[in-house]
């Protein structure tokens, strides 16, 4: 799985334990789909670069954010909804501060600078355990 640098850090000292996700290719069940809870993702810094030699995380909780209820299946997903908090920002305090030590106002700007294309309306969250090699 890709981080940033900053991020990889926060996962090594365990200040970072979710991560949200988007794909312009993918429709986001697919995408939930991909990821599956128990396993171990390689932490890469970059496509193409080599997953971290001692480092992996384990998915232990996934779900989809969505801004209109309609369009996640609650039968093949659970999921939970965006609450409009701080003007509209979508993510949780407490789930800001699982993506690295952010507000959520803060972390929302760095989900958009690092996801330019992402149209607002869902996406996939993902809750992990860092496990040492």
């Amino acid at each position: 799985m890709i981080f940033t640098l900053e991020h990889i850090k926060k996962i090594w000292l365990e200040q970072k334990t979710q991560t949200r996700r988007w794909s312009a290719r993918v429709p986001t069940p697919l995408l939930y789909n991909r990821y599956k809870i128990g396993q171990l993702y390689a932490v890469q810094e970059g496509r193409g670069k080599p997953g971290l030699p001692d480092m992996k995380i384990r998915i232990t909780r996934k779900w989809i954010e969505s801004e209109i209820p309609e369009k996640t299946d609650k039968t093949f997903v659970a999921h939970k909804f965006f609450i409009p908090l701080l003007q509209g920002i979508p993510i949780l305090p407490s789930d800001a501060q699982a993506e690295g030590g952010y507000d959520p106002e803060n972390y929302e700007v760095e989900f958009r600078k690092l996801n330019p294309k992402w149209d607002g309306i869902d996406r996939v969250g993902l809750e992990f355990e860092v496990v040492r090699l």
